[in-house]
């Protein structure tokens, strides 16, 4: 008896101090986490992303804003033409 009294008394001390919940309570709101840059309020941050996300405008045909890709050959291209 004294044998099975300290089997138990030392499975208890590597137990859980309190019992473990089976449910996992659940948030009602929703979490959203975002880099925001230090010095700028969200409602700023929002503008810049908004206008970084915006259509860049004047770049032509291809966005290459008058750039034209040539292809050249191996000799033209050491020529440097």
């Amino acid at each position: 008896a004294v044998v099975l009294a300290l089997v138990v008394s030392v499975a208890t001390a590597f137990g859980p101090s309190t019992p473990l919940r089976t449910s996992v309570a659940r948030s009602t709101g929703s979490l959203t986490m975002e880099y925001i840059p230090d010095g700028l309020t969200p409602e700023q941050w929002a503008k810049e992303k908004k206008k970084l996300r915006a259509p860049k405008s004047g770049l032509g045909r291809g966005g290459t804003s008058g750039m034209q890709f040539r292809s050249r050959s191996m000799e033209e291209f050491q020529k440097g033409r």
